[in-house]
């Protein structure tokens, strides 16, 4: 695999994620990045995602009357499919996920026919629909794991094991995981998981999300910087950048910076995005001075906001998935940045964070721990910070650098379609 393939090994792939992002946009762009590194090498790549961001929460370029969009980024073929749009997680949510596996049916229609599609979650009902066109059009299946439907479900939204609706996504699941051609999951604490439903060992891979650390190299001083991106000059500032949802449990964020208000007042939390728990994070956090509220920004621009700050933050809520089954990106960014991290996830991320000594942790949901560690990372010496910082730098380069991950992905592909 180390030449790049002769035309007669190149393959037409489809990558099918309802929210896979262009670097123009808010959010992850792991499939992008992988499209890029495989048209790179030979093969013919189409992308085929939802126009509906669901941190801008807009569509940028489809309509109900032009539900489909043709376009090409960086020699990457792009399919833009018209979902329904929804703003927060009730029935419109489901109803954006059916619509996008129908209009998916009808794009299948006017595309040439694939060797290999893959098809990435946390949706069921699409990694199911683009199983489906591969069994009809006799193309090889992947099923990218992102996040362990339909066990979120249960575990965070209180969904009954027993319910019609998680029956027929828990047999769905099944369905993916023991006719795939190969399974990939991005957190390797769920390849248990996935092999106790169904996978096969031999076909299953962990390959993360990763960063391209030389992207997060920022010239510039820093203070410029921060007065670019609206945040305090004279703090130690603290930076969340990405999705303001349920799962974020960014209300923690806003309770430990109500207890640093009384004693620590120079510690300052910059939370950058958007999503459906915003608004109530806002009237939550009114009056409050050491914390900010900014606009989404693209996710060329990210590395510009972490340069700014002094640590980047993740949080996500008290959920036993959360503990095994993530494979959190914008981790990955502050890594990539050299900024050491302040993590409330438990689990393996907590661990890594540990172990690695880049950072430190809370525990989940936990405005007080959160609090400390924040008090803890201001207090360190300028110096001690920053060899936390070239000591998170080497850990990105090393575990989760997205070459390696994408010559990796590229090798499953490869070798399923070989064996036709």
């Amino acid at each position: 695999m180390d030449d790049a393939p002769g035309m007669d090994n190149a393959l037409n792939i489809w990558i099918v994620n309802q929210f896979a992002n262009t670097p123009d946009q808010p959010g992850g762009t792991r499939q992008y990045e992988i499209a890029r590194h495989l048209v790179g090498r030979g093969h013919h790549v189409t992308v085929i995602s939802s126009d509906f961001n669901t941190e801008l929460r807009t569509h940028q370029r489809t309509k109900p009357s032009r539900p489909i969009v043709r376009g090409r980024i960086d020699d990457v073929e792009w399919r833009w499919l018209y979902a329904t749009p929804y703003r927060t997680n009730d029935w419109r949510r489901y109803l954006n996920i059916l619509s996008f596996s129908l209009m998916l049916l009808l794009a299948a229609t006017r595309l040439r026919r694939p060797d290999v599609i893959v098809g990435s979650s946390p949706q069921l009902p699409t990694a199911y629909v683009a199983w489906l066109i591969s069994s009809l059009v006799g193309a090889r299946f992947v099923f990218e794991v992102r996040d362990l439907w339909p066990q979120v479900l249960i575990d965070m939204a209180g969904k009954a094991e027993s319910s019609a609706f998680i029956r027929v996504l828990r047999a769905i699941e099944r369905r993916l995981y023991e006719r795939s051609d190969a399974v990939v999951v991005l957190a390797r604490g769920s390849v248990e998981y996935v092999i106790a439903r169904g996978a096969r060992p031999e076909r299953t891979h962990w390959l993360p999300n990763s960063v391209h650390a030389d992207a997060f190299v920022v010239d510039g001083d820093p203070r410029a910087l921060r007065a670019r991106h609206g945040l305090p000059l004279d703090r130690f500032v603290a930076v969340y950048a990405g999705a303001h949802g349920e799962a974020n449990a960014l209300q923690s964020a806003v309770s430990a910076a109500r207890i640093l208000a009384t004693d620590t007042p120079e510690v300052h939390i910059a939370l950058f995005g958007d999503g459906p728990t915003k608004n109530a994070l806002v009237e939550t956090a009114r009056g409050l001075t050491n914390i900010s509220f900014h606009e989404p920004v693209p996710k060329s621009v990210v590395p510009e906001v972490i340069a700014a700050a002094d640590v980047g933050l993740l949080l996500l809520k008290d959920v036993a998935l959360f503990r095994y089954g993530v494979s959190p990106n914008k981790l990955y960014d502050y890594y990539a940045a050299g900024r050491p991290v302040i993590v409330a996830v438990g689990g393996d991320v907590n661990d890594e964070v540990d172990e690695a000594g880049v950072g430190f942790t809370a525990e989940p949901e936990d405005p007080a721990g959160l609090a400390r560690a924040l008090r803890a990372c201001a207090a360190l010496a300028p110096s001690e910070r920053d060899a936390m910082g070239r000591r998170a730098l080497a850990l990105g380069r090393e575990r989760y650098d997205r070459g390696a991950v994408a010559r990796a992905f590229e090798r499953v592909l490869v070798d399923i379609h070989g064996v036709m």
